[in-house]
């Protein structure tokens, strides 16, 4: 979570286990703002996250074990520990919680089936059902959750679209806003140094739904590797003429 951003924290959730602590530190992260969980069972995310089920052998009964979207809700201390050092975080004061990435989850039947062993949709059935308990717990803790995906090409597909997401259409339709991410081609978009080394590029963000306002919109931005978002006065002088509240000479 950005330095300069003093007062939120974050959750991270690394699926892909590819999370390093020193470069983040590097981008401007403050690792000690954010609650790292490294696991890819669907299971343990979900229930991380909504809580599980749990019988009392005394009397019998169905209780809920709490998640970390009810401690959020209930503003619960906890306390992480970050490079060998014990740091407190006030969960009342989460943000924003990431899922990276939706497709190196693996839902239970692929984890406790043997090797090999061809399963159909396992990861789409699981979300289709889950994903209905997530999306009132994230509205009630008043969190912002995004969950990153991947785009895939179908095997065969001689019609149509070709590309698809892991996981199926749920997220899809879970979600208020889906936005399509991904790199422009061609040399002029390509940031390099003298050296002529790369160290960004220009990407194109498309608004593909939208509940919160008008879809279909599209913006388009150059993204330094080591920095974030590149040329921003340029890029902000831009928007200006596009709205008509600059004029070029």
């Amino acid at each position: 979570f950005p330095v300069t951003i003093s007062k939120s924290i974050c959750c991270f959730i690394d699926a892909e286990y590819t999370y390093d602590s020193d470069w983040a530190s590097k981008l401007g992260v403050d690792n000690e703002r954010v609650l790292l969980i490294k696991t890819n069972e669907a299971q343990k995310i979900f229930e991380g996250l909504v809580g599980r089920p749990k019988v009392n052998k005394a009397t019998g009964k169905m209780t809920q074990t709490p998640g970390l979207l009810d401690m959020i809700r209930e503003g619960h201390v906890i306390t992480h520990v970050v490079k060998g050092k014990p740091v407190k975080l006030n969960l009342g004061k989460m943000g924003i919680i990431i899922l990276d990435s939706v497709a190196a989850m693996a839902a239970p039947s692929e984890v406790s089936s043997e090797v090999g062993k061809v399963q159909v949709a396992p990861l789409s059935r699981f979300l289709t059902v889950e994903l209905r308990k997530l999306t009132p717990a994230v509205a009630d803790a008043n969190v912002c959750f995004i969950a990153i995906n991947h785009v895939k090409t179908q095997v065969g597909v001689m019609f149509g679209n070709p590309e698809t997401t892991p996981g199926g259409a749920a997220w899809k339709h879970a979600c208020s806003v889906m936005l399509m991410v991904a790199p422009m081609s061609g040399a002029e978009n390509v940031l390099e140094d003298k050296n002529e080394e790369k160290y960004g590029h220009k990407i194109r963000v498309k608004v593909e739904k939208n509940k919160m306002g008008k879809p279909f919109k599209t913006a388009e931005f150059f993204i330094n590797f080591t920095s974030g978002v590149a040329h921003k006065n340029e890029q902000l002088l831009d928007l200006g003429c596009l709205y008509n509240v600059i004029e070029r000479p």
